[in-house]
């Protein structure tokens, strides 16, 4: 399977309604003045397509780190909405962002980090939000290394459906079966991109898996950053695309050849079950039932880790 390299990306051609904007296009030294720190310049890619209700948070919660030296990039997919005017609206905040159509999330994703300068990037998806010192706890962690590396924390996770917040660990064990590092939670190396190439545009729907799996099975180092850094909303997603992204991931392995394989296997099996499970409970009795159990599972599953949404707010 075809994976393409930072050095493609950037001899692809711009789509001619390609819209630019930010600070590097306003003040031509801002690249270098975020080099001249003594801290590590991290680079936070966002990616947005008609985002207008929900992009204004992403970017607050990145221009309004403790950590100051940031590379902001923002990949719009060719908005039609709202989108753009917030987008200039924070273009002084904004090192760069660019709107065009593209090829997906990964597609979006690729070129962002094709575009970055920083020694180590993360991708924080548009409605998604940092805590305020979430680069903090990940620079005092950061060690430059020509190592292949992989920085990453806990989330807050907010099931929509349940009306329940949990505080999810990270989990390096169980991520030989599923994805148990959030992106959003995830910081790699320019140096990783550099030499394993970018996201493979074959998956659709969990490309970041089989990246992280692949590292993961070559020996890359995985390092816990000690924390809580992002909080992020799930809930809404149509049942085809759950499907669809559970299925990928045993593909992954597959094509991997993963010596988790059938172990991951059983637990997307068992994923299944549990999910439809509770979707037939409320089909029969009513959505509200339906949730009701989906909540009680979760604080089974999740005791020590749930959160008054106040509490959230206060982190």
């Amino acid at each position: 399977m075809e994976i393409s390299s930072i050095p493609e990306y950037l001899k692809k051609k711009s789509y001619p309604e390609r819209i630019e904007g930010g600070s590097r296009k306003i003040n031509s030294n801002r690249k270098d003045e975020n080099h001249q720190h003594n801290q590590p310049l991290v680079t936070i890619i966002t990616v947005v397509f008609n985002g207008e209700e929900y992009i204004e948070s992403t970017i607050k919660s990145v221009i309004n780190q403790t950590h100051e030296n940031i590379e902001y990039l923002v990949i719009d997919g060719g908005s039609n909405d709202g989108t753009l005017e917030i987008l200039k609206k924070y273009s002084a905040h904004i090192d760069y962002w660019l709107s065009e159509p593209d090829n997906g999330i990964y597609d979006a994703m690729n070129k962002g980090i094709a575009l970055s300068s920083g020694d180590i990037i993360g991708l924080l998806n548009a409605g998604d939000t940092y805590l305020p010192n979430a680069l903090s706890l990940l620079v005092e962690q950061f060690v430059p290394s020509d190592n292949l590396s992989i920085y990453y924390g806990d989330i807050y996770l907010d099931y929509i459906d349940a009306n329940i917040t949990i505080k999810t660990p990270a989990s390096i064990d169980r991520l030989k079966y599923s994805m148990t590092i959030c992106h959003q939670a995830m910081f790699i190396t320019k140096h990783t991109y550099l030499n394993q190439g970018l996201y493979n545009l074959n998956y659709k729907y969990a490309s970041d898996y089989a990246y992280v799996l692949s590292l993961l099975l070559i020996g890359a180092e995985f390092h816990y950053i000690g924390g809580v850094v992002a909080y992020f909303q799930t809930g809404g997603v149509s049942d085809n695309k759950i499907f669809n992204s559970r299925l990928e991931c045993i593909k992954i392995h597959r094509n991997l050849k993963s010596p988790f394989f059938y172990r991951a296997l059983i637990l997307y099996i068992k994923q299944l079950f549990s999910y439809y499970f509770y979707k037939i409970v409320g089909y029969f009795f009513g959505k509200q039932k339906g949730a009701e159990f989906r909540k009680q599972r979760l604080i089974n599953k999740y005791q020590t880790h749930i959160l008054q949404n106040q509490e959230v707010k206060s982190k």
